[in-house]
């Protein structure tokens, strides 16, 4: 289930020659990313993209062309999940995406 993954083999995979077998791992990471896409806007804490785990956060700042520079985490409140705040930058402008981390902030072992 991990983004990168899929994507690295998607990419070894056509090198091989093997397309069928590309074009099935390229599908499956994207549509774990259109998964994350699909959970908010990332734009407040209230709408944050809603991940498993840190990993997504970043293969989807990657997806997107976000240079990241620097991760915050907020906490919850009373209406709000806890998240982890991105800021980085993309074409030169800066850029700030909220990732929902409820499923696994606090629950690891």
């Amino acid at each position: 289930m991990d983004i990168r993954s899929h994507f690295a083999l998607a990419s070894a995979y056509h090198a091989l020659g093997r397309e069928e077998e590309s074009q099935k791992e390229a599908a499956l990471a994207k549509g774990l990313v259109k998964s994350i896409l699909d959970s908010g806007d990332g734009k407040t804490q209230k709408t944050a993209y809603v991940v498993i785990n840190t990993s997504e956060e970043y293969a989807l700042t990657e997806w997107l062309g976000i240079h990241v520079n620097h991760q915050s985490l907020i906490m919850a409140n009373n209406d709000s999940p806890p998240c982890d705040l991105l800021t980085g930058t993309k074409n030169g402008q800066n850029v700030s995406i909220y990732f929902d981390i409820s499923k696994f902030y606090g629950k690891e072992p």
